[in-house]
């Protein structure tokens, strides 16, 4: 169990919103150079940033009187449950993140990044075919979308800087 001071959730915002906008710059610049597959996985990882600091928000809200918020580190450390965080919270913006049509997960991610072994077809393989039909118009539309969410949580970290 991660036992944070609640004075600290400012800190996690300013924090995972660089995290987040370094990943959605590194996704923008592999997809510039032709690597979708890297961009996409990026912009999942920039998306869960932003998911680790919804999961901090809703643990600070739950915080007793001690002034602790407690996050169970398997929690903390779970793609499949940030990814969801980050996601809803831009759907709460009106940023549908589903209409790109890729499913924003882990699996996908890691179905894009990493060769594996298709038995059936006895080869190598990465699961390219996650961003079909038209991986183009989808990455650029999900880079876009991703970009507005950002955009919303940089204006929340402005309006509560981290006070030090």
């Amino acid at each position: 169990m991660y036992e944070i001071p609640v004075s600290k959730i400012q800190e996690s915002l300013q924090q995972c919103y660089h995290s987040a906008l370094n990943f959605w710059q590194g996704g923008k610049y592999a997809a510039e150079k032709g690597g979708l597959h890297i961009a996409v996985g990026l912009w999942i990882l920039s998306l869960e940033e932003v998911g680790k600091h919804v999961l901090l928000q809703e643990a600070a809200s739950q915080a007793g009187v001690d002034g602790v918020l407690r996050v169970r580190v398997r929690d903390f450390k779970n793609h499949v449950l940030k990814a969801e965080k980050g996601q809803a919270l831009f759907k709460q913006w009106g940023i549908d993140l589903e209409q790109v049509g890729i499913p924003l997960t882990n699996k996908t991610r890691t179905g894009l990044w990493f060769v594996t072994w298709d038995e059936n077809k006895s080869t190598f393989r990465r699961e390219f075919e996650r961003l079909d039909p038209y991986p183009i118009s989808k990455a650029g539309a999900l880079e876009e979308l991703v970009m507005l969410g950002l955009n919303r949580v940089q204006k929340m970290q402005q309006a509560s800087p981290v006070v030090t």
